[in-house]
Order: structure tokens, then C-alpha cells, then sequence
């Protein structure tokens, strides 16, 4: 509709979902992108994915539009604390969820895998942010009580510097299973070198880049079996290799730099 009026302004459209579960995602965003957008898609002169999961979703929406580009998200550095005294192994171990309450994100999941740990008798806190995360919301107690995690749950409130609560963490748990595209919170703990572990869904095997820390989409058994292999030994040494690892992964690969040449680049040639 602005082209109607703006006829040399050029339009981009920046898509940043990938795929859609019947029953779960909401019905009129599947309306507006498998429907509506397909039907305009001449308009823009181009239309960026944020991943390439998310591009290879859409291309058949999407066929007639040539100038398709994917160009991911990408991180600044934030302040490191020192990690040597910040990411110590002690007997309580800390462990982060970030995201809104919302079925995508798959809360009840991670409740059982958290209840799959206390049967093994780690010591472990649990740190939970995002939107209509507290004891307000009182479907998310009563799954908390659920399965016995009362004391091990801490809320946190959201705030601005969320890189603060990553380099709390000693790891990030993501179990979101559907509706993922680029996944914020996997590059954010990586640049902040913090552990995290994600399903095999979206861009997660791209960004993360080691089988050893994605599991199968809603397999309890292998999100525990590989989570077990790395924070039962305790190994000090060996996990903060792991932790620079990931900070190099997203140094090279997630630099804010990096998708400014690209959408640069991009507009110079439209």
C-alpha cells in the first residue's frame, strides 16, 4: 500500500519466522504470510530471511520474487567480566531460560527435564526471564509445583544490559520446537561465553555448531544424555574451552559487523 503513494520508495521486507503449527500458531499471522504477503510479493524489490531455515520455508511463497537474500542476525561484543573467577564449577549450578510465556517455547518440556536432574541429585538453581514470567502468572506455578521445582526457581525481571544475566548463567537451556527462525538468546549467551544447549529446529545447528550441544526436538532422553556428559564431570578446564569455543563461533560468524555490510550491500544493489 505505501508504493501505492511512494512510487519510488524502495521496499524491503524482512521475514522473520520459519515454519507454523496448526492449532498453536496464531491463525491470522498464518493467514497474513502464506496468503496475503504471496499475493504482494512483487512490491518489495527484496525480501530478507533472517536464516536460512527460514529462507528455504518461504521460497515456494515467495517463487516470484528473484532479489531474495538471507542475511542473520548479528551481535555486538558486550563487557566480559573476568570468567576465570565469574565461571567457577561449584556444587550449585546455574542455569538460565530466557523467553515469554507461550507454547512455542515449550515451558512444560523444560520443567521435566529440570525434574529428570533432581532424580540425578545435581544441585542447580534455575533463573527464568521473559515476558509474564513471574509469580503472578499462576498456570506457570502451578506447572512449577507440578514437578517439585518450587525451591529451585528464581525469577528474574527484565531489564535493558540482559548480557549481566548470561555471564551469571553457567548454562542456557532453549527448547522452543517450533516457529523458530534465529534464535536471539543462543547467539547472545555464546558471545557472552555462556554453555547452551538447543533443539534441532531453525538455525540452531548453524549458530551453535557442535552436535554435542544440540539435541533432538522434544527428546528428553538426549537433551539429558548430553547434558549430563558435560556438567556432571565438572570439568573446569574443558568447559571453559567449550565457553571460548562458542565466544569465537559467534565472534567470526554473529558480528554486528557482518550484517551491516550485508544489508549495505544489499541496498546498494536495489
Amino acid at each position: 500500500l505505501i508504493n501505492l503513494y511512494e512510487k519510488n520508495l524502495k521496499l524491503i521486507w524482512n521475514i522473520r519466522h520459519s515454519n507454523f503449527v496448526y492449532g498453536k500458531s496464531k491463525l491470522k499471522t498464518i493467514i497474513l504470510a502464506r496468503i496475503i504477503m504471496p499475493f504482494f510479493q512483487l512490491i518489495p524489490k527484496s525480501i530478507i530471511f533472517n536464516s536460512r531455515h527460514s529462507f528455504n520455508i518461504h521460497k515456494n511463497y515467495f517463487i516470484f520474487n528473484k532479489k531474495k537474500i538471507v542475511i542473520r542476525n548479528g551481535f555486538d561484543l558486550p563487557r566480559l567480566k573476568n570468567k576465570k573467577n565469574n565461571k567457577k564449577i561449584s556444587n550449585m549450578l546455574k542455569i538460565g531460560f530466557i523467553g515469554r510465556y507461550n507454547p512455542q517455547k515449550n515451558y512444560k518440556f523444560f520443567f521435566q527435564f529440570l525434574n529428570e536432574l533432581k532424580k540425578l541429585n545435581l544441585n542447580f538453581n534455575v533463573y527464568l526471564v521473559g515476558s509474564n514470567i513471574s509469580k503472578k502468572n499462576l498456570e506457570l506455578i502451578k506447572l512449577i509445583q507440578q514437578y517439585n521445582l518450587i525451591k529451585n526457581i528464581i525469577f528474574l525481571k527484565q531489564k535493558n544490559n540482559i548480557d549481566e544475566y548470561y555471564q551469571m548463567f553457567d548454562v542456557l537451556i532453549s527448547t522452543s520446537f517450533y516457529g523458530e527462525s534465529f534464535p536471539n538468546v543462543l547467539a547472545e549467551s555464546m558471545i557472552n561465553k555462556t554453555i547452551c544447549f538447543a533443539p534441532n529446529v531453525g538455525e540452531n545447528s548453524f549458530i551453535i555448531n557442535d552436535k554435542n550441544l544440540i539435541y533432538k526436538s522434544n527428546n528428553l532422553e538426549d537433551l539429558l544424555k548430553k547434558f549430563i556428559k558435560i556438567f556432571k564431570e565438572k570439568n573446569k578446564k574443558k568447559n571453559n574451552k567449550l565457553r571460548y569455543k562458542l565466544f569465537k563461533r559467534a565472534k567470526n560468524k554473529l558480528h554486528i559487523k557482518i550484517m551491516l555490510k550485508n544489508y549495505k550491500n544489499l541496498i546498494s544493489s536495489i
